[in-house]
């Protein structure tokens, strides 16, 4: 039986959560970089502070769906592999 903490961990090593900031961040530079090009200055006003922050939850998403379609298409070739087999969708912990 699978505890709710060895879940949640299995979740976590899933999602890869150590790189979901950087792929968080990347639509917001690429969309910095747009502010800058087409605007004069470095000022951010406050619609652009919501439009950023919605690109960085939409970079995570995108992070997380990434991850996790990479590890279910894998997870038969990687049950093959002993030295994979700690892996959470193929110990069926997530």
């Amino acid at each position: 039986m699978v505890g709710l903490n060895d879940k949640v961990k299995g979740y976590i090593r899933l999602i890869r959560l150590h790189s979901i900031i950087a792929s968080g961040l990347a639509p917001i530079l690429g969309a910095c970089g747009t502010f800058i090009v087409m605007k004069d200055g470095w000022m951010i006003t406050q619609d652009e502070l919501i439009l950023l922050g919605n690109l960085f939850l939409v970079g995570m998403m995108v992070h997380i769906f990434g991850q996790t379609l990479n590890e279910y298409v894998d997870r038969k070739i990687d049950g093959a592999n002993p030295e994979l087999a700690d892996k959470p969708l193929v110990s069926g912990v997530a």
